[in-house]
This record gives structure tokens, C-alpha cells and sequence, in this order.
């Protein structure tokens, strides 16, 4: 998905001339990037949590309230790129 979400946004700005400042399509993603990372830390977190450690109760944390983080940071980082 990464790699998608990287070719799509060449392929959007490479139509362009080189600006200044952010336009609206880089601040989407922006955000489309930080709900990818927050996506693969929670997955990574919980695959070594998994293979490793071997203990049910830190996944519970992390489906829930890394579910949370992975949804919301992308519209609060939006938000502060908006107002800026």
C-alpha cells in the first residue's frame, strides 16, 4: 500500500510545476502516509508481540487503542496541515 500511495502521488505531482508550499493534494498525503506508518507499527508491534513475547494482553492494547491512533492521527496531522 505504501509503495501505491507513493506512485500515486508522483504520478499526481509530476503534472505539476515545482511550487512553493504544500498544495491540497500533498497534505492528503500527508496524512494518507501517517495512517500507513501508525498501520504498520500496530501490525508490527503486534507480529513480534506474537512470535516473541508470547502474551495475549498487550495485543488487546494494541488492536484498540492502536486502531484509535492509526484513524485519528491522519485527521488531526490533516487538520494542522490545513491551518497552516
Amino acid at each position: 500500500m505504501l509503495i501505491s500511495a507513493v506512485m500515486f502521488h508522483i504520478s499526481q505531482t509530476s503534472a505539476l510545476p515545482p511550487l512553493g508550499s504544500l498544495i491540497m493534494m500533498d497534505k492528503i498525503m500527508i496524512a494518507t502516509y501517517a495512517f500507513l506508518a501508525a498501520s504498520l507499527i500496530c501490525s508490527a508491534l503486534i507480529s513480534i508481540n506474537e512470535d516473541f513475547w508470547k502474551k495475549p494482553d498487550p495485543n488487546n492494547y494494541v488492536n484498540r487503542y492502536g486502531g484509535m491512533v492509526s484513524i485519528v492521527l491522519p485527521f488531526l496531522l490533516f487538520g494542522a496541515l490545513w491551518a497552516v
